[in-house]
């Protein structure tokens, strides 16, 4: 009697500390509490029969009863193997089931994980998911991990993919900010210049060695002063005039020479007509000095990716630079810009044009 009183005891207290969850928030341990929700950055839970709400931000160490692979992910993290911790949640990610609380809760710890594993790709996707649920609030966009992995990772090729993707579109400013800051760090990391270049509104228009201009505010001159939206006008139909008579050089050097004082709205055709100059000039000379043709494809590029992509010169300039990049051997690049370019203008000129090569239909 005794021996099975024992046994049923034993059962008792293995299903009660089965059914707890235990949370960490600021250093003290709160057990035997049940988890309700997880939303909005914020854990909801029940302890001692009320409903009680607690900042994701403040916990430090989370156990719940229902999923074994998340205890093992957040023992793991503990004791600080964070990689082993993201393959645990990856596995708890899996037995969640329908469960979206729990696979919110571990967007959030699987993000913190694999940033300390510098594993940014999976940090990204986490961080990504935590900023579409929320709404892309603030607090949410300021968690944006800024975690790299060793130069050429694939995890680095992940990230970038993913915030590439999100860079342009309507979103958020302050989250397109977030993003280009977290884009400009693992730029750096893969020594991707020119991309870094552009996303910081700094590229070079010139290679001469020893320089490196930089772009003034659209709509300021050199000297800070405002140039006026007519001005900025007649400066870019100078250029243009050059480039219809065929001085292409001459269409390069006004341009060059006047790119800080286009106004906001002239400087995307101002790049477009940089790039298609330069790109012309290399194609006259016997394509001979392939500097041009780089030179065309970072204006291009520019005219693309660093204005809003409602801007009615991104889709020529992202078709032209993408046949840069066709031109210098990158297929990869190229293929990737004319998919991009069919997905997001689809059903306009330049969309077309952009299937057409991609199906092998020509330039």
């Amino acid at each position: 009697m005794r021996k099975t009183t024992l046994i049923v005891v034993g059962i008792c207290l293995a299903g009660s500390v089965a059914l707890g969850d235990s949370l960490t928030v600021n250093n003290i341990p709160y057990s035997n509490v049940r988890i309700t929700d997880v939303a909005g950055l914020k854990v909801s839970y029940v302890m001692s029969g009320s409903i009680r709400q607690k900042s994701l931000t403040d916990v430090s160490f989370v156990v719940v009863s229902s999923n074994r692979d998340f205890n093992k992910a957040e023992d793991a993290f503990k004791k600080g193997k964070a990689a082993e911790a993201v393959a645990a949640y990856n596995d708890a990610e899996k037995n969640a089931g329908t469960n979206r609380w729990i696979k919110r809760l571990i967007n959030y710890r699987r993000m913190q994980a694999a940033a300390a594993a510098k594993m940014p790709g999976q940090a990204i996707v986490d961080w990504l998911a935590i900023v579409d649920e929320t709404g892309a609030s603030r607090s949410a966009i300021a968690l944006g991990p800024n975690a790299v992995a060793a130069k050429g990772s694939s995890e680095n090729a992940k990230a970038i993919a993913m915030l590439e993707k999100r860079i342009g579109g309507k979103e958020d400013p302050i989250f397109r900010a977030k993003v280009r800051d977290l884009l400009l760090n693992l730029y750096q990391t893969e020594g991707l210049k020119d991309k870094a270049l552009m996303l910081s509104g700094s590229a070079p228009v010139s290679e001469t060695p020893g320089t490196s201009a930089r772009l003034a505010a659209p709509g300021t001159g050199a000297s800070g002063m405002n140039v006026s939206v007519g001005q900025s006008a007649r400066q870019l139909q100078e250029a243009a005039s050059q480039f219809k008579l065929g001085n292409y050089d001459a269409a390069v050097a006004d341009i060059e020479a006047k790119l800080n004082r286009f106004s906001s709205a002239d400087l995307p055709g101002a790049l477009l007509l940089h790039g298609k100059a330069l790109q012309m000039s290399y194609k006259k000379a016997g394509s001979k000095d392939i500097a041009k043709l780089k030179r065309a494809g970072l204006s291009f590029m520019r005219a693309a990716a660093c204005f809003d992509p409602t801007t009615p010169e991104a889709p020529e300039a992202l078709y032209y630079g993408a046949m840069v990049s066709r031109e210098l051997g990158n297929g990869v690049a190229a293929a990737n810009a004319l998919r991009l370019l069919v997905n997001r203008y689809q059903g306009g000129k330049w969309a077309e044009r952009a299937q057409q090569v991609l199906g092998g239909g020509g330039q």
